[in-house]
């Protein structure tokens, strides 16, 4: 869910803009990778929590659960680990976007692209 066909995502980054031409740069070889080994649509996960705090009425769908992060190394290290049963007797400390709203998604990064970047004042 919440992907963009990679073909369309490039157009965007051809916007000529600054932001996009950064994406692009910091991007291309995890864009690369996914294409080759995740399917046919790109994946920007920190787009999508960005969308949902600048505009959190897009979500749809959102959970409340038990989060801990995995500090130990035991198992794993800086795993986020969710209580989705509830079994472990944790309050809940944390709500997760399961989906939001994809043409508004689609909307504000594709503004983000196209956006020149502002000048201190």
């Amino acid at each position: 869910a919440h992907g963009f066909p990679h073909a369309g995502f490039e157009q965007w980054l051809r916007t000529g803009s600054p932001r996009a031409t950064f994406y692009d740069s910091i991007s291309r070889k995890t864009r690369e990778w996914a294409g080759d080994r995740r399917g046919d649509r790109w994946h920007a996960a920190d787009a999508l929590a960005m969308a949902f705090a600048l505009e959190p009425d897009g979500a749809t769908e959102v959970e409340a659960r038990p989060v801990a992060v995995e500090l130990d190394g035991r198992h794993t290290r800086g795993a986020t680990v969710v209580d989705w049963r509830r079994e472990g007797g944790a309050p809940d400390n944390c709500r997760i976007l399961l989906a939001y709203e994809q043409s508004r998604f689609e909307r504000l990064m594709q503004a983000a692209l196209a956006a020149e970047v502002c000048q201190g004042r």
